[in-house]
């Protein structure tokens, strides 16, 4: 069950950023550069969340699986 658990949340990440970078792509043209670069930021902050979580970095993850 913790496996399961653990699996959908990186998949909810994954779709998350998926999301949030076909958003930006889309509408990048409507707003303006300091709108986009905010999308820009959060994309890759949002990128290395997942990217921690994936690879396990995150206490509550490490004290979820022991």
């Amino acid at each position: 069950m913790k496996r399961f658990l653990f699996i959908l949340c990186c998949i909810i990440s994954l779709a998350l950023t998926v999301f949030l970078t076909y958003k930006t792509w889309v509408n990048f043209q409507e707003r303006a550069w300091y709108e986009n670069l905010i999308y820009i930021v959060a994309i890759f902050g949002w990128c290395s969340i997942t990217e921690k979580m994936i690879n396990k970095k995150y206490k509550w993850i490490q004290k979820f699986f022991k």
